[in-house]
């Protein structure tokens, strides 16, 4: 395993074929150090793959593995990949003004990005190059089209091609997330929603910080586990439960559809991982692509 940092342990998964073992196997090792996956061969499938998972960094993939042609194989974990963060005030709460507001937010994105690097997310937040926060509330209060959003709805008013595709032509930022302040949304203060986008998010006024992240993971192609069969692997401190003051981890499943999945922001808009992108429903339709569960963890968490 290398581009990992120094002795911090990496967690593998293996896919092949091991007599007695369940796919993919599991091991933890230093980074920089061999790991033996013992006597795999070639599952006869297609599911060949080697994947390597380390605080700070994306995780590593080796895809197409042919288990009888070498003795090691090396798999490199990338740089963290880095994406812009564009927040669009649409509402200001009138007790927390603009200034307020762009503390608060340069203080979120230091917990969120705390956050993802002591999961192994190996993903940077970084505000975008027009600056973190914009005041949009001056369009807000005279264009119809953006107006309606200051009290946001989950319908087809709202998050429909054509309404979304509007408010997007007016106030939208290229190669960022873009997460817009509003009012309420669902008559609620501090709810969120990703509106189904791959880029867009809309958060209410007194939103804490997990739910901000919480809809940019929608955007990566993430869900609710409370709301699944995998619900009874997780608790609220994870940062996908539906509703939680305290949201604080993923598992190694939930990192990698973020980095894979034909379906996150990640791949489908920003163009990361474009190769070795797969369709993660489930575990995956692609045989010679897996995907581990989205339940699945190498290293135990709250």
């Amino acid at each position: 395993m290398t581009g990992c940092t120094g002795t911090t342990e990496n967690g593998v998964l293996v896919w092949g074929q091991l007599p007695g073992a369940t796919m993919p196997a599991q091991f933890t090792a230093p980074c920089g150090t061999t790991i033996s996956a013992g006597a795999v061969t070639n599952n006869v499938l297609g599911r060949n793959q080697i994947t390597s998972f380390t605080k700070g960094k994306p995780p590593a993939i080796r895809t197409g593995v042919n288990w009888g042609s070498s003795n090691s194989f090396t798999v490199s974990h990338p740089a963290p990949v880095h994406v812009g963060v564009k927040f669009w005030a649409l509402y200001i709460d009138p007790l927390c003004n603009l200034s307020c507001v762009q503390t608060n937010l340069n203080n979120w994105l230091s917990w969120a990005n705390a956050m993802l690097s002591r999961e192994g997310a190996g993903i940077v937040l970084t505000a975008s190059s027009t600056g973190l926060v914009t005041d949009k509330t001056g369009v807000a209060n005279t264009k119809p089209k953006v107006r309606k959003y200051k009290n946001m709805k989950e319908t087809q008013a709202y998050c429909g091609k054509r309404p979304i595709s509007k408010l997007a032509s007016l106030i939208k930022e290229s190669n960022a997330f873009n997460v817009y302040i509003v009012q309420t949304v669902k008559d609620e203060n501090a709810r969120g929603t990703s509106c189904y986008q791959y880029d867009m998010a809309f958060v209410a006024h007194q939103s804490i910080w997990g739910t901000i992240l919480h809809e940019i993971g929608h955007n990566l192609y993430l869900y609710h586990p409370d709301d699944s069969a995998v619900a009874p692997f997780f608790n609220a401190k994870n940062l996908m439960w539906s509703d939680s003051p305290d949201r604080d981890y993923l598992s190694e499943g939930q990192t990698f559809r973020m980095h894979f999945s034909q379906e996150s922001a990640l791949v489908k808009k920003f163009g990361f991982r474009e190769l070795e992108k797969r369709d993660c429903l489930d575990e995956g339709t692609d045989d010679n692509k897996p995907c581990p569960k989205y339940e699945k963890f190498i290293w135990p968490d709250p």
